[in-house]
C-alpha cells in the first residue's frame, strides 16, 4: 500500500483551517457580546445627574491591520469619562477663591471588571 504524502498532508491542512474558521466565528461573536454586556453595565453604574451621560454609551467597531476591535465610547459627552472616572484635585485661583473637587466615580474600569471575571468564570473553566 502507497500513501502519497502530499495528498494526506493537503486533507490534513483543508481539515485544521476548517477548524479554526469555525471557532475564530464563535470567539469574534463571544467578543462582540462581552462589548455589548460592558456596554450595558457602564450605562447601569454611571452617575445620573440628568441621564444624558448614561445614554450616550455606545459600542463601536473598527477594523486595524486586519483585526477587529471594539470600542465602548460615549458618544454624547465623552470628555466627562476622565473627569468622572478618576475625580479631580482640589482647585483655586490666583485670587484664592474655590473652585471645588469632582469626586472619583469609577464606573468604566468596575463594569468591565465584572465581565472580564464573568467570562472567565464561563468559559476558561
Amino acid at each position: 500500500m502507497r500513501l502519497n504524502i502530499n495528498n494526506m498532508a493537503s486533507k490534513v491542512l483543508s481539515d485544521i483551517t476548517e477548524v479554526v474558521k469555525s471557532e475564530k466565528g464563535k470567539a469574534e461573536q463571544i467578543v462582540e457580546d462581552l462589548a455589548r454586556d460592558t456596554c450595558e453595565r457602564v450605562k447601569q453604574k454611571s452617575p445620573k445627574k440628568t441621564g444624558k451621560y448614561a445614554r450616550g454609551w455606545k459600542v463601536k467597531s473598527e477594523v486595524q491591520y486586519g483585526n477587529k476591535y471594539y470600542i465602548v465610547t460615549n458618544t454624547t459627552r465623552p470628555f466627562l469619562t476622565i473627569i468622572l472616572e478618576g475625580g479631580t484635585v482640589p482647585r483655586k485661583t490666583e485670587s484664592g477663591a474655590n473652585r471645588g473637587v469632582v469626586k472619583k466615580q469609577p464606573h468604566i474600569r468596575a463594569a468591565f471588571d465584572e465581565v472580564v471575571a464573568e467570562y472567565e468564570n464561563k468559559y476558561l473553566k
